[in-house]
């Protein structure tokens, strides 16, 4: 069976790690201790983002050998776990030169990094500690075998709606405005509206247009029901701004900027 990109991906690290501590004693025609030991330790996740089906979470140790540039010892791919994942490197001792160490980690599903190290590197001292490794998102991931498209890999599970919100009259607004923008489920017209996400931009006399970025779920847009977003503006407390025009959203538009524009809320004389 032929490797996958990943397998061959580790099988490269764990073969550049022996090659240069074994011919380093050979040449020096010292005794090769072949005993092993495990480095342990735990990558959590910065978001609180739910991983697609098959994610894998690879986890390599760098050393400094004889002098060298920071060269890979070893590596372990194990199946990645939602909000945190145990891992253990086993390596020869005679490959652990002395410290310090690097550990350099990634989440990979659909041959693409989702996650990477929050640092470049962990370092640690002691490869008799707990190595424990944060994970960020990566905005515009690579391919595993290092071809990439640069495009952003979407959250299969999270969505952000973006916009504008301006108003056409050339009042300003006071140092203490509020903005307010919800995004509801409008579906049923005989019962109230039902918030999905909502956001509150304190302005601190900053005037419109103002723009905006909502995260939600994507399951909280549902097929066959209705989503409306609106906004408001308050000043010292009162209502001064609405939006009076439906702004739909629906699944096939929610990755469009969306325009909001607020009138008065004073009654008409």
């Amino acid at each position: 069976m032929k490797p996958s990109l990943p397998q061959r991906a580790a099988l490269t690290l764990l073969l550049s790690g022996l090659a240069v501590p074994l011919a380093l004693a050979q040449n020096q025609h010292q005794p090769i201790d072949l005993r092993l030991t495990d480095l342990r330790g735990e990558a959590t996740f910065l978001e609180p983002i739910a991983l697609p089906p098959g994610a894998m979470l690879h986890v390599s140790l760098v050393g400094r050998v004889a002098g060298a540039e920071y060269l890979p010892i070893a590596t372990r791919i194990v199946p990645a776990r939602n909000g945190s994942t145990p891992f253990k490197i086993s390596f020869m001792k005679h490959m652990a030169p002395a410290g310090p160490f690097r550990l350099q980690a990634w989440i990979v599903a659909d041959n693409r990094a989702m996650f990477v190290g929050r640092d470049a590197q962990t370092v640690i001292e002691n490869l008799d500690k707990f190595a424990p490794i944060r994970l960020k998102s990566v905005p515009a991931p690579q391919n595993i075998d290092g071809i990439g498209d640069g495009q952003p890999l979407a959250s299969p599970y999270k969505m952000t709606l973006k916009g504008t919100v301006s108003k056409l009259d050339r009042r300003a607004l006071s140092p203490d405005s509020r903005l307010e923008i919800d995004l509801r489920d409008v579906s049923l017209a005989d019962a109230p509206s039902k918030l999905v996400v909502g956001q509150v931009i304190q302005l601190e006399g900053g005037q419109l247009p103002k723009n905006f970025a909502m995260e939600l779920e994507k399951g909280d847009l549902q097929p066959r029901r209705r989503y409306a977003l609106s906004a408001r503006i308050f000043e010292t407390g009162k209502l001064t701004y609405v939006t009076n025009m439906l702004v739909e959203v629906t699944p096939e538009n929610r990755g469009k900027p969306f325009e909001l524009r607020v009138v008065s809320a004073a009654p008409t004389p």
